[in-house]
């Protein structure tokens, strides 16, 4: 891999891993604000059930903190890679 897909590659993970906090937050303010009662995770307003978008939303902040990790901790071995090729 080259050095500047390399970079643009990590640049876009970490502005995907704002994106997806910045979901966390907005749909646990949704949680709060958009249901009747304490235990219930239907939206009033769009009728979506928010338990699972905050649950779905988490799983790809992971993923994605995770991939970013990886890139990050093997980076030696992925852009010398692509200097002997």
């Amino acid at each position: 891999m080259k050095t500047k897909i390399y970079i643009f590659l990590i640049t876009i993970l970490i502005l995907l891993a704002f994106i997806f906090g910045f979901g966390i937050i907005n749909t646990m303010v949704s949680l709060k604000y958009e249901t009747n009662f304490n235990d219930d995770c239907i939206s009033t307003i769009s009728g979506d059930n928010l338990c699972d978008s905050l649950k779905d939303i988490k799983y790809l902040f992971y993923i994605d903190l995770i991939i970013i990790s990886i890139l990050l901790l093997f980076r030696n071995k992925i852009l010398k890679k692509a200097d002997s090729n």
